[in-house]
């Protein structure tokens, strides 16, 4: 994802379980934030209470007032990211924490998420890139949705149905015959070119393309 001032990428994802469980006994996550920028990287961690992370969403970000809006701010008061991409990390972060506390069976109180954020890749491809994936994405879009699929049908990623009662959304189907919302699969899309990885279905990681 790109800014007017400069180009850059968040990658998160869910890292090994490394302190004990006994650390804390309330509910929290671990935050390993990475950031890459030009010739420098800067590497830092935050234990964050669960439900104030859960708690961040885009209703949160703009209520100054909050708990949570105010907690996050102040945390990450000592990392040197942009607004726009401090915002952005916030946002991924928080809905990444409603995901792992969804698929917590094993009732770990301290979660272990690992972010990453670089702001020095070249926008000219970053733009390639998401050209590349647009097309991609149109190819395998279901053509003629209709509400009986959406009602019995739910996205992989998020797990909801297709039908909400409002207009058909947009689904992407893999050869695999996994189902997504488009806007859920091209995040984690994003998150493989970022690694430069091979786009893979996130449920089986077969090759997408």
């Amino acid at each position: 994802m790109s800014s007017s001032t400069e180009s850059y990428f968040i990658y998160i994802e869910e890292s090994q379980n490394t302190i004990p469980q006994s650390f804390s006994p309330h509910e929290c996550f671990l935050i390993k934030l990475h950031h890459f920028h030009s010739t420098s990287f800067n590497h830092y961690d935050f234990l964050i209470p669960g439900n104030i992370l859960c708690d961040y969403d885009e209703f949160e970000s703009v209520d100054q007032d909050s708990l949570s809006y105010t907690f996050l701010r102040n945390t990450f008061l000592s990392v040197d990211l942009p607004h726009e991409v401090l915002e952005e990390t916030l946002l991924l972060m928080g809905e990444y924490a409603r995901y792992m506390n969804t698929v917590n069976f094993e009732g770990y109180r301290i979660l272990e998420m690992d972010v990453f954020v670089d702001t020095t890749s070249n926008i000219s491809d970053d733009e390639n890139a998401i050209a590349s994936l647009s097309k991609m994405l149109e190819k395998l879009k279901v053509k003629d949705v209709d509400t009986s699929f959406c009602s019995r049908e739910q996205c992989s990623i998020c797990l909801e149905e297709f039908c909400d009662g409002s207009e058909v959304p947009h689904i992407i189907r893999t050869k695999c015959m996994h189902f997504f919302h488009e806007h859920c699969v091209a995040r984690w899309l994003k998150q493989c070119s970022f690694h430069n990885r091979l786009y893979s279905c996130p449920v089986c990681r077969s090759q997408i393309q």
